[in-house]
């Protein structure tokens, strides 16, 4: 996930409720959420995040069967 929007975090954090492995990959800086302590905290939780960049975030990117 990689989305820019609350729709987006909230989408990746219902399929990892469900059992979807799910990557949060950051933008250098971090993702705009995080202004937002209790958005960050309500979307954030069964996920995995990684800096843009990395080889973390380019193996997720790459073995990934969906996109947010």
């Amino acid at each position: 996930e990689h989305a820019g929007s609350t729709a987006g975090a909230q989408a990746a954090k219902l399929l990892g409720d469900l059992g979807a492995t799910v990557v949060c990959i950051e933008p250098p800086g971090g993702a705009a959420l995080r202004s937002d302590p209790a958005a960050w905290a309500a979307f954030m939780t069964s996920k995995h995040v990684v800096a843009a960049g990395s080889a973390e975030a380019a193996t997720a990117a790459a073995r990934a069967d969906i996109e947010i």
